[in-house]
């Protein structure tokens, strides 16, 4: 996804200023790829460790319940524009699912992906 390259130089199109990074839905998104994932990557993890302080249940059940849907619920928000952009596809959404899955919940890397 990358195009830095081909504008190098370039300041503006059309009247236009040229920038690396924009600001959509709270997040940044970039033209490098990378950038743009671990963007995203990180203001879920934020939210995610904003919930984790909230909720003080010893019914780890309901705790795994709300986390569970609260991720989704950002994952959608947050990735759909990015998806439909082309940006990233269906095993990167997986990916970062199962990474922040695991650590979220603490799960060792005996724990398969499949089983996340």
């Amino acid at each position: 996804m990358s195009d830095l390259q081909a504008m190098e130089g370039v300041e503006e199109i059309r009247g236009v200023k040229v920038t690396d990074k924009i600001r959509y839905l709270g997040i940044n998104l970039y033209c490098d790829r990378p950038k743009l994932l671990n963007s995203v990557e990180s203001q879920i993890k934020k939210y995610m460790l904003y919930l984790k302080a909230r909720i003080k249940s010893d019914n780890m059940d309901l705790v795994r319940i709300l986390f569970s849907a609260f991720y989704r619920s950002l994952l959608i928000y947050y990735l759909t524009p990015v998806y439909a952009a082309g940006a990233i596809n269906e095993d990167d959404i997986q990916r970062m699912e199962t990474k922040i899955l695991r650590e979220q919940f603490n799960l060792k890397s005996d724990v398969t992906n499949a089983d996340i």
